[in-house]
């Protein structure tokens, strides 16, 4: 279509609800609306956690950092912020918000795609080819990884991680 033909239909980044539903039992265990621009989101279907990403430079992600006053000071004191994110986890089973933190980018040289998490640890892919390993709680990263495809084992505090295709490699994260 043309540039300035708008497209028909409803516009999933604007004023969407996310819901989840347990089939079985047709009820809704959780929800949360979203009244402006919806984030980018991974979810975890063995864990059950949603990780919601924000940039830093949006609209979005500046209203949001607003209402976390902890998250903003350390913002602040980040200095070029533009194309960093603020990250949210949330378990929606248990319907709460495991944890926020701010991921830096080094000025834009990634960006973050798909997330898992288990426990404390939240693992991303990025753009470079890498899995990230964050700690929850202290929003550090802990390791970096090569690879693409990664699973965490939380009781042992393990992740594998396949480096090339076929090829897996496991690793302590203690």
């Amino acid at each position: 279509r043309g540039e300035t033909e708008e497209l028909e239909g409803p516009n999933l980044r604007h004023d969407a609800r996310f819901e989840l539903k347990d089939i079985v039992q047709g009820k809704v265990i959780w929800t949360r609306d979203f009244q402006k621009d919806v984030p980018a989101y991974s979810f975890d279907e063995f864990s059950g956690r949603l990780v919601f990403f924000w940039r830093l430079g949006g609209e979005s992600g500046k209203a949001r950092l607003k209402e976390l006053p902890e998250l903003k000071a350390k913002a602040d004191a980040l200095g070029n912020k533009f194309d960093d994110y603020l990250v949210e986890v949330v378990d929606a089973f248990a319907q709460k918000t495991v944890g926020t933190m701010l991921l830096e980018t080094g000025m834009g040289s990634f960006h973050v795609g798909r997330g898992i998490s288990e426990g404390d640890w939240l693992v991303l892919r990025d753009s470079e080819g890498r899995v990230l390993v964050y700690s929850i709680a202290t929003g550090e990263v802990r390791h970096r990884f090569f690879g693409d495809t990664a699973a965490i084992n939380p009781r042992r505090n393990q992740i594998v991680v396949e480096n090339f295709p076929g090829e897996v490699e496991l690793y302590d994260l203690d």
